[in-house]
């Protein structure tokens, strides 16, 4: 697996991916012209990596800074990886880059409550849920547990 800078060509290819399907339905604005990407354009708050396997762009991920010591994180696959295990892969080496790189003191993400997977992936990544809200998002109230990571390397 390989994490490297994301893009304005591999952004337009995640928005051509196939819709998700199923619950997952859910997330598929994320890829979208008016996702992620396009809310988060490269620049010197949002930082945006691209996850290759085998020469194909499987995933991708930002790191928006609301500040300079926090950041919230956001993290997509394409859907013919999710299930996989390449989500924790691409997830661990973003965050680290966060907290390395970027010298951030907390990343915090927002998971929908529903997202077992992703709840279970992010407490095995060291995250901890500090707090449910409702949120508007594409187009509808949702309930999201937000979630955070302080940078093991600070005290």
């Amino acid at each position: 697996m390989q994490i490297r800078k994301l893009t304005d060509h591999d952004a337009e290819e995640i928005m051509t991916w196939p819709h998700y399907s199923g619950r997952l339905a859910e997330l598929d604005y994320s890829l979208r012209s008016n996702g992620w990407l396009s809310q988060f354009p490269e620049n010197q708050n949002n930082y945006r990596f691209g996850a290759w396997e085998e020469g194909s762009l499987i995933g991708f991920a930002v790191i928006n800074k609301c500040n300079d010591h926090e950041a919230e994180f956001y993290i997509a696959l394409h859907q013919d990886k999710i299930g996989m295990g390449l989500g924790e892969i691409v997830a661990r080496q973003v965050v680290e880059n966060g907290f390395e790189n970027l010298h951030l003191a907390e990343i915090h993400l927002r998971v929908r409550s529903w997202h077992v997977r992703a709840i279970h992936l992010y407490h095995k990544l060291g995250f901890r849920k500090i707090e449910e809200i409702e949120s508007f998002i594409d187009g509808k109230m949702t309930k999201v547990f937000v979630m955070t990571k302080l940078n093991p390397n600070i005290s």
